[in-house]
């Protein structure tokens, strides 16, 4: 099975989430999500290092949405978010799946 082991979710601050999208649920950041300072959004590194579990894209979203509903494969939108994310990353020891894709709209 082709996959990657690790992926990264993203939940929105409520507050600078765009309007045309699902708003998400205000306070602090869920259960072994970590916050980043500067842009207010939470982030979290799941996956595993056992090759038999790797994950497709697809997986990996749904995996982050079982975290927590307002949840999904990370994108970054400024500096600020870009460098959290990096170091979240790493030291992983595989591939990461993030929210950028080729699928259609």
């Amino acid at each position: 099975m082709k996959g990657w082991n690790s992926y990264v979710c993203k939940k929105h601050d409520s507050n600078k989430w765009p309007a045309t999208l699902r708003p998400t649920v205000q306070g602090s950041c869920p259960d072994s999500f970590l916050s980043e300072p500067f842009s207010e959004k939470c982030f979290f590194l799941g996956g595993t290092s056992r090759l038999t579990e790797r994950k497709f894209w697809s997986d990996a979203r749904r995996a982050c949405k079982s975290k927590n509903p307002n949840a999904d494969l990370a994108s970054t939108s400024g500096n600020a978010d870009q460098a959290f994310a990096s170091l979240l990353i790493e030291d992983a020891e595989e591939d990461v799946w993030i929210g950028l894709n080729n699928l259609e709209a």
